[in-house]
């Protein structure tokens, strides 16, 4: 954007009210992506500004701020039906992921990809910068007004609910408009599929094992390249110097006489 709303690299805010644009995160109305399918409601999920937008078809309804995957756990682009949503589920981390987590009573989930979710997130305040193992993290509040707003409404009673027919579903357009490829679809849709989860968590173990022989080779080279010691012109080896030993007991049959000694006389005053 240039213009007179823009100068250089800071935004207007006001009257001689500027501020520079990586301080904001800027909140952009999009035409409804013919991806998104046809249930009335759908989310804009801006990985590069890392805001989420609620839209009924065309009209955007409730925009706010996310924390989105922190590599190397990115937020998978691509457009993913809501296959779920629970009011409080607990999260952990899964045989592949090299980080180890776990969270309790994780609040207004509203599963998009497998694990990944948009959903509250209580234990930090982060929210416009990338920060997760992969979900599109809200603010408690703005989750529990969006997973309210997200039809199917739960029953009486109910803690979830589950989307069959993801043709029918709300999506999520997850897309990143800091990149040159804005979108493509980077992972499979729905819940995680085992064939999915096998061969991510054998890309782990090759990583993993991967990088203990590189970890192996690193200490290796450092041993052979150690500098030996060396005794510079003028300079004298230092010789090692055995420990001192106590002296030896004299013999049990070792007579001693004791010799009566003359007292001093003193010096003249």
């Amino acid at each position: 954007m240039r213009g007179p709303q823009c100068l250089d690299d800071r935004l207007r805010i006001g009257d001689e009210r500027w501020v520079k644009a990586q301080h904001l995160n800027e909140v952009r109305k999009i035409e409804r992506p013919s991806s998104t399918g046809t249930n009335p409601q759908w989310f804009d999920v801006d990985l590069g500004e890392q805001v989420v937008v609620a839209y009924r078809n065309d009209q955007p309804v409730y925009a706010t701020l996310t924390s989105s995957g922190h590599e190397p756990n990115h937020t998978p682009r691509g457009n993913y039906p809501i296959w779920g949503k629970v009011t409080a589920i607990t999260m952990k981390s899964q045989e592949y992921d090299d980080v180890q987590y776990y969270v309790n009573r994780v609040p207004w989930v509203m599963f998009f990809q497998a694990h990944n979710a948009l959903h509250g997130a209580y234990w930090h305040d982060r929210f416009g910068a990338t920060k997760s193992h992969g979900c599109a993290n809200l603010a408690p509040k703005d989750a529990h007004y969006l997973f309210d707003w997200l039809e199917p409404a739960l029953p009486v009673g109910w803690t979830s609910i589950r989307n069959w027919d993801l043709t029918q579903a709300p999506v999520a357009h997850v897309h990143d408009t800091h990149k040159a490829k804005d979108i493509f679809q980077e992972r499979n849709i729905g819940p995680p599929d085992k064939n999915d989860e096998a061969d991510r968590l054998d890309k782990a173990i090759a990583r993993r094992e991967a990088k203990e022989r590189e970890d192996a080779a690193a200490a290796a080279a450092l041993q052979l390249t150690a500098a030996p010691s060396v005794t510079m012109p003028g300079q004298v080896a230092a010789t090692p110097v055995a420990p001192l030993q106590p002296a030896a007991a004299p013999p049990a049959n070792l007579a001693v006489k004791a010799v009566p000694i003359a007292p001093l006389s003193a010096g003249p005053h």
